[in-house]
């Protein structure tokens, strides 16, 4: 009975062991290399956000949507994507197709009439102090404080060089490519709301540059009169001929260029993503809460008429006019 009862005490120490060991086997990680299309054309889709849920893990897809992302088995991938639906799948799928977004804003063209006027709005003028770091998207909420009926021509960002202290000195900086954002504000806050573009909109930016501008004003998008979120992604950059997409275990992510930012005027009104999922964080609750990134809005804004030029135009007789000389008492 002894040899029995032995075997059964070393089957009940091993026994956990054997199940533990296995979970953990399951449950190594794996790099998954994918591509991501268009269910509509069969067409990739470039710069795609993948990010694994429940963590602030994740890449971007190349021009040709491929992309390398490493995961644990289980994972869920959270596919995003402009203009077309967000999809969530697990980390084994080689090819995934995105259905195109049926969201369509419509939007109320405002054409300048007569004379107009351009303005420059925001703070990409304003003295820089320093620059957010560690993330992948920064917004910046543009007012319409004169509630002008305007169209949106340039948007413009200023843009800072950062280097980690523990980033290896003699790494070059690259060429950077960067993506535009423009948010609609949800109503009666400065949340982002939807987003207005629906295709990528980037821009290469050169190793010495400082400034980086969008012209938009082949458009036709109106400036809200309840403002409007413009912002720029941080997608990857170039080093001999190769276009690398940035990712959470990017080693050369501390050399991106990052947002400027200036001493804000208030509150500060603008709003950070430092994962590649939707998720906004407002600057107020950040490590700068008093500070605003250094975006600015180029608008064309229809000239303001006087009162009495607009009841003119408009058919209503005018009341004249009385000088000193012609104004009396009443009594």
């Amino acid at each position: 009975m002894l040899p029995i009862k032995f075997s059964r005490e070393i089957i009940g120490f091993l026994l956990p062991l054997i199940i533990f060991f296995s979970l953990e086997g399951a449950a190594q990680s794996n790099t998954l290399a994918a591509a991501v299309y268009s269910r509509l054309d069969n067409s990739p889709i470039e710069y795609v956000a993948i990010g694994i849920k429940g963590s602030r893990e994740g890449t971007f897809s190349n021009a040709r949507g491929q992309f390398t992302i490493t995961c644990q088995s289980g994972d869920s991938l959270i596919i995003s994507a402009i203009g077309y639906k967000k999809k969530t799948c697990d980390c084994r799928k080689e090819k995934i197709y995105l259905d195109t977004s049926a969201v369509r804003l419509e939007e109320v063209i405002i054409r300048p009439s007569g004379k107009s006027i351009r303005r420059n709005l925001g703070y990409f003028n304003k003295k820089r102090a320093g620059a957010f770091t560690g993330f992948s998207a920064v917004l910046c909420f543009i007012e319409n404080k004169n509630k002008e009926r305007c169209l949106l021509s340039k948007a413009n960002f200023l843009l800072s060089k950062v280097r980690w202290l523990d980033g290896p000195p003699e790494t070059a900086f690259h060429q950077l490519l960067v993506r535009l954002l423009i948010y609609h504000v949800k109503p009666y806050t400065d949340e982002p709301g939807l987003l207005i573009l629906t295709k990528n909109i980037t821009e290469n930016v050169e190793p010495v540059q400082r400034k980086v501008s969008f012209d938009i004003s082949g458009l036709g998008l109106d400036f809200p009169l309840e403002g409007i979120l413009i912002g720029i992604e941080f997608l990857g950059y170039t080093a001999d001929g190769e276009f690398t997409p940035f990712s959470s275990k990017d080693k050369n992510k501390f050399l991106q260029y990052k947002a400027g930012m200036t001493k804000a005027e208030g509150r500060a009104r603008g709003w950070l993503r430092d994962n590649y999922s939707d998720q906004w964080i407002p600057i107020s609750r950040g490590i700068q809460p008093e500070h605003n990134p250094n975006f600015g809005l180029e608008v064309i804004c229809e000239k303001q008429r006087s009162f009495r030029k607009r009841k003119e135009a408009e058919g209503i007789p005018s009341v004249p006019r009385r000088n000193k000389a012609q104004a009396t008492s009443r009594y």
